[in-house]
């Protein structure tokens, strides 16, 4: 089971963090434009773009989940205010919420039965740089900072449960004026519950990465290139929970009775779990600063891989073999190209502050809600994680230690394939789609979310808009604009919700700085002598 204070951070802060950090957007990194943003989705990118030099940083949040929602006009709340409860909306859910319990009652529920999931990143890219080393070859190094936490059959009573409570709480005005606060079970969650295969995982790392694309072919109108992105991870904590089964009755506000479990954990992070009371919400913000960049202990190392693959067809033939300078290198005049890319192939082993455990138990084991959903939220600052691990263990086992498997553990990236596809219907304009589909290669990894993109777009050297329509985790539609104008570029995913309308399930921005010198274009350019293709997209 995950801690209440857990559960919030993932579900509250990760929503109102979008005023503070950004995120991994999709959306014009098939551009021909992209330059070294092409790695986020394909490293054969770098071969086929129009510019052959950058450097620059760039950043991206994205959050999106299927049980918690905002109206979209209260969304621009969050995005301003952040933290500040005095400006959160307070909906009325039936149950009387007071505004001093606003972390139970500052977004609604999308209710049903059905199992609950969701999804984060956060990918700050410190520093990118690649070059055009030949007409065909291209090179990139990379530093970038991520964070992810995914969520997968989350049953719907636990993020229920979590989100708003065992209690209701309220206040009744006294007939002298008197505010009197209460506190009764919500007794519609007695009753007995069973689930399977949940999996919640979060990951926080850096890694260096060393990039190469090349063209292998090109001929007539046909061309082929391949790249590949090697980097070497450092991993500054991974936790993850992995319930192959439990069944239990919940039998009052106070008291839960486990009649069967089967679950997993693993657990690394520079923290003292024999001592230290929890203090979640403080030792965590601390966390996700080191993880964006700002110092912090490795407790893993691991390595990662990318690999990716674009097929172009030109419009034309360059003729042309021979360049003094890589401002003279010809950008590609295209009728379409097709790209199959495999990213974030890899893992991170924990070996230092790293603990997994198991248990698995037919017998009944009575365990204080205290504990599970945290409703009495003080006494969580109070639980030394060693000693909550081992009274779970001496239920199941009638020894405290008898849980413990190991202390290390490997825990996989956020792999995905992806397909992308670019069209050029005429002129400056385009019509691109990418598909990104998780893929779960070890039982603890996290995963981000399913994503399938339509981008239409107006792109020149100078500038770029692009109209994203986003298919989320196959259950959600958005509509977002991302913009490029010289050196910077913004964009979101979710433009609705930012302007009010709609529910907002969940959040994206993202935005980048970056320096460009561009192909076919030096300083003198009346020296240049371009291509028929380079004549015909620069008329």
């Amino acid at each position: 089971m995950i801690s209440k204070k857990q559960y919030i951070f993932l579900l509250v802060s990760l929503f109102v963090c979008i005023g503070h950090v950004s995120a991994q957007d999709l959306s014009g990194s098939f551009s021909n434009y992209s330059g070294s943003r092409s790695l986020i989705v394909n490293p054969a990118g770098l071969s086929t773009s129009n510019v052959y030099f950058d450097v620059g940083l760039s950043a991206s949040f994205n959050f999106s989940n299927n049980f918690l929602y905002l109206e979209g006009t209260d969304f621009t709340k969050y995005v301003f205010h952040g933290f500040n409860k005095d400006y959160w909306p307070s909906y009325d859910l039936g149950d009387n919420f007071y505004r001093y319990q606003w972390y139970k009652h500052a977004f609604k529920i999308s209710g049903g039965t059905d199992y609950k999931k969701f999804k984060s990143g956060v990918d700050f890219n410190v520093f990118s740089m690649m070059y055009n080393i030949t007409p065909r070859q291209t090179i990139a190094v990379t530093f970038n900072n991520r964070m992810y936490l995914s969520g997968d059959n989350i049953p719907y009573e636990v993020a229920e449960i979590l989100s708003f409570s065992l209690y209701e709480d309220g206040v009744m005005t006294t007939d002298d004026g008197q505010d009197v606060y209460y506190s009764i079970p919500r007794t519609k969650y007695f009753k007995n519950y069973s689930s399977e295969d949940t999996k919640v995982s979060a990951l926080e790392w850096s890694e260096i990465g060393l990039a190469y694309s090349a063209t292998v072919y090109d001929r007539y109108t046909d061309k082929f290139d391949v790249g590949v992105t090697a980097k070497y991870l450092m991993g500054y904590s991974g936790g993850a929970y992995v319930q192959n089964h439990i069944n239990y009755d919940l039998k009052s506000a106070d008291s839960t009775y486990v009649n069967s479990v089967d679950a997993e954990f693993a657990y690394a992070y520079n923290y003292d779990y024999d001592h230290n009371g929890f203090s979640y919400y403080h030792d965590k913000l601390k966390s996700m600063k080191k993880a964006l960049g700002f110092g912090g202990k490795s407790c893993g190392t691991g390595f990662g891989f990318d690999i990716g693959f674009v097929y172009t067809k030109k419009r034309y033939s360059d003729t042309r073999t021979r360049y003094e300078r890589p401002c003279e290198y010809p950008s590609t005049d295209y009728k379409w190209k097709i790209g199959v890319s495999v990213v974030d192939l890899g893992f991170i082993k924990f070996n230092s502050h790293a603990t997994t455990r198991r248990y698995t138990s037919d017998d009944t084991i009575k365990i204080s809600n205290s504990i599970i959903f945290g409703d009495q939220m003080k006494k969580m600052d109070d639980v030394v994680l060693t000693d909550f691990f081992n009274d779970l263990s001496y239920h199941c086992y009638g020894d405290s230690t008898a849980s413990n498997t190991g202390t290390s553990f490997t825990m996989g990236l956020p792999t995905a394939l992806s397909l992308q596809f670019d069209w050029n219907v005429r002129d400056n304009y385009y019509v691109g789609a990418i598909w990104m589909q998780p893929i779960r290669l070890q039982k603890y990894s996290v995963v981000r979310a399913a994503q399938l993109l339509l981008t239409p777009r107006y792109e020149t050297r100078r500038w770029e808009l692009t109209v994203p329509i986003t298919f989320i985790d196959y259950n959600r539609l958005y509509l977002g604009v991302s913009a490029r104008y010289s050196f910077f570029t913004i964009g979101t995913q979710n433009l609705l919700n930012i302007v009010g309308i709609g529910k907002t399930y969940g959040a994206n921005i993202y935005f980048g700085v970056k320096f460009n010198l561009y192909k076919g274009h030096c300083l003198n350019e009346h020296d240049v002598c371009w291509s028929y293709s380079e004549y015909k997209r620069r008329k």
